[in-house]
């Protein structure tokens, strides 16, 4: 992820990003989980993170959160993305799902995501194009 989301929207247009809705976050490095919650915290988002889908899986069927929006990788071991977003919006169909990833057209067309899919983020993250891609899919 880039500079902080701070020093990129300032002001007003800062608080039009901001929200208090809850957000489960799923990747499997680390780092990139880390900065991602950060970020989104700082927005004032409730953030929730799992760093596998079988983790993000109990969070949603049985951890009792209502969970707004799901930002998953595509690629993650044991259980693809599209997958989990399956299981998650089989839970609650009303929570959405932003897929993000750094593979190539071609690899994320053998998961069935497409980058032109308006639920798409590339990585690397821009923080203002996340927060604002998150703000239109929970408004």
């Amino acid at each position: 992820m880039e500079a902080p989301l701070e020093s990129v929207v300032t002001g007003q247009a800062l608080e039009v990003l901001q929200g208090s809705e809850t957000i489960l976050v799923v990747d499997d490095e680390p780092e990139i989980l880390a900065v991602i919650s950060h970020s989104l915290g700082t927005m004032g988002y409730t953030v929730l993170t799992a760093g596998s889908s079988s983790e993000a899986l109990l969070l949603v069927e049985e951890g009792g959160h209502k969970i707004d929006l799901l930002l998953t990788d595509v690629v993650m071991p044991g259980m693809p993305g599209h997958t989990l977003a399956a299981r998650a919006q089989a839970a609650d169909p009303r929570t959405r799902v932003l897929f993000m990833s750094g593979y190539t057209d071609s690899m994320l067309e053998e998961y069935g995501v497409f980058r032109t899919h308006a639920n798409f983020i590339s990585k690397p993250l821009s923080p203002g194009e996340l927060a604002v891609k998150i703000r239109k899919m929970l408004a």
